[in-house]
């Protein structure tokens, strides 16, 4: 996910029934060096799906924000990883 200047992108990941996220962070993919000073990651902490018969704290959540036009169209991924337990 990507986009213009001034973008917020975020991205979840919720851990099975019964578990809760533990720890977490972020694979993130850049594809211009010269895009990573546009970037920065604005939270990373744990978060509540609210599904029926889950757990608080079985998401991991990530938000990123982006502060100026990635060059040539360019776009970032962004992809919350999280460890999760019983």
């Amino acid at each position: 996910m990507g986009g213009p200047a001034a973008t917020t992108i975020t991205d979840s990941v919720t851990c099975p029934l019964g578990e809760v996220a533990l720890s977490g962070g972020w694979e993130l993919t850049v594809p211009d060096v010269n895009d990573y000073a546009k970037v920065f990651i604005q939270s990373s902490k744990p978060a509540s799906s609210g599904m029926v018969g889950s757990l608080t704290g079985d998401q991991w959540q990530v938000v990123l924000s982006v502060t100026a036009s990635l060059g040539g169209g360019d776009t970032v991924t962004l992809k919350a990883v999280a460890l999760c337990s019983n």
